[in-house]
């Protein structure tokens, strides 16, 4: 009888042993097949053209590429594809100044005024205020005219002169407010204190010890060097016009792809750019924002990210110290919601189902049916903004105040989407109302 107990007792043992492991061998995979299934669904719809990779604890698990590079030459993008990735530029940044701070060539409380005594407030605002967005230095994208004059050639001194217009929002460290001024002026302050170009130091001082080939400031786009060009689908993908990178240097002009970026994050939080007290300096955070990057929550896990924009490029990083996961995505063209590739790749990797998007069937619409729905909306909950409704042949177009344009698709009678960013319209001519459904919110826009 004994025996037998034992016997069970070692059965039961082996089955829950087994089940440990099968367990967690299923957490350290992730289903390629549906993911591809997912990414060729939006290719096959023009909802992305990009590249994303995922590593846990510095393993590749996936990466997936789609799209052009050069839509119009018809040259398929691929892994070697390098992208631009706008504010993603700016953890870039803060690593370098952080650097300095590092090798005694700055402090974190250095005054601005320092380098630049003509700007509002520079002898209260320290370096670390520019770091972490709370300066109160005017942006200059905020500047009305700034997507006329962004493709033209800006000298240091042009653009001082546009950030030394620009009204103090607040006083220094009273409040964050993000300014791509305050990495402009770092990058002005880093070539200054090593005399050498910002491109130069960020080569000594990250991609040339990372071996990151593919990372570095941009010039202009060269599709034959494996740089992508950007679009927006407007009917079809158009492409964008392309920011002079003389404008926002180490606040958004780098160029990389998902792969070295994934291993910059790596050697970021490994400690091996900066010392470990150093890097929890970059992790103190105020309202969400650190130094260089930003707090998030994934599943339940406390998460750091830094999205970018640029043009028609977007970019991303994901970094969940919990479970060593390091998510990067870049994208040359969007036409879905971001959002969701990233729940659904992370997803794939917490061994979550994984759902194919359906793409809703399109509505048959005119170029005169479009003409009822024309005009400038506001609405009485956000001041100051409008949404300008347009049309191009038979595509409606939507453009918020100091926004990019994005194309509609015509769901219903009277009813549109745009896919990237989620939201749903729905028209009524004869009130002039325009409802906005985003996230859940319902917002009523009244045409002037």
């Amino acid at each position: 009888m004994k025996k037998r107990i034992m016997i069970l007792i070692i059965t039961v043992f082996a089955i829950l042993v087994g089940l440990f492991i099968y367990r967690n061998t299923l957490s350290s995979e992730i289903n390629k097949l549906q993911l591809d299934n997912y990414f060729t669904a939006l290719e096959k719809n023009n909802g992305f053209m990009g590249s994303v990779a995922v590593f846990k604890k510095g393993e590749l698990l996936y990466s997936k590429t789609v799209g052009f590079s050069d839509f119009e030459k018809k040259m398929k993008a691929d892994k070697h594809t390098k992208y631009r990735i706008g504010s993603t530029t700016k953890t870039f940044t803060a690593v370098l100044t952080l650097k300095a701070v590092e090798e005694g060539k700055l402090s974190l409380d250095d005054k601005l005024n320092i380098y630049f005594p003509n700007i509002v407030n520079a002898k209260d605002i320290k370096i670390i205020h520019l770091l972490n967005h709370r300066s109160g230095i005017y942006s200059i994208t905020s500047e009305p005219d700034f997507l006329n004059w962004r493709t033209k050639p800006k000298t240091r001194e042009e653009i001082l002169a546009i950030i030394k217009s620009g009204k103090s929002q607040f006083l220094p460290n009273s409040k964050a407010y993000y300014s791509n001024s305050n990495y402009i002026l770092l990058t002005y302050i880093l070539e200054d204190i090593y005399k050498k170009s910002y491109n130069d130091i960020l080569k000594d001082k990250i991609t040339k010890p990372l071996q990151l080939r593919n990372t570095y400031l941009d010039d202009k786009i060269n599709t034959q060097d494996k740089e992508s060009k950007s679009y927006r689908f407007i009917a079809d993908w158009e492409a964008e016009l392309e920011s002079d990178i003389s404008i926002p240097l180490g606040a958004g002009g780098m160029v990389s792809n998902p792969i070295d970026l994934a291993k910059f994050i790596k050697a970021l939080f490994k400690g091996e750019i900066l010392n470990p007290k150093t890097v929890k300096k970059i992790t103190t955070f105020q309202e969400t924002v650190g130094l260089g990057l930003f707090e998030t929550v994934i599943n339940g896990k406390v998460a750091y990210e830094h999205p970018g924009t640029i043009d028609g490029f977007r970019a991303n990083y994901i970094y969940i110290p919990e479970n060593d996961i390091i998510y990067t995505l870049m994208t040359n063209g969007l036409n879905f919601k971001e959002k969701d590739i990233q729940k659904t790749v992370l997803d794939a990797v917490y061994g979550k189902p994984i759902e194919i998007p359906e793409f809703e069937p399109t509505y048959e619409v005119t170029s005169k049916n479009l003409d009822t729905y024309l005009g400038v909306y506001t609405t009485s909950e956000i001041q100051h903004f409008k949404i300008t409704i347009n049309k191009k042949g038979t595509i409606l177009t939507a453009q918020g105040t100091m926004q990019e344009l994005f194309s509609t698709m015509a769901i219903d009678k009277h009813k549109f989407r745009i896919g990237a960013i989620g939201v749903k319209i729905e028209f009524k001519p004869n009130e002039n109302i325009m409802i906005w459904e985003q996230n859940g919110k319902t917002i009523i826009f009244r045409r002037e």
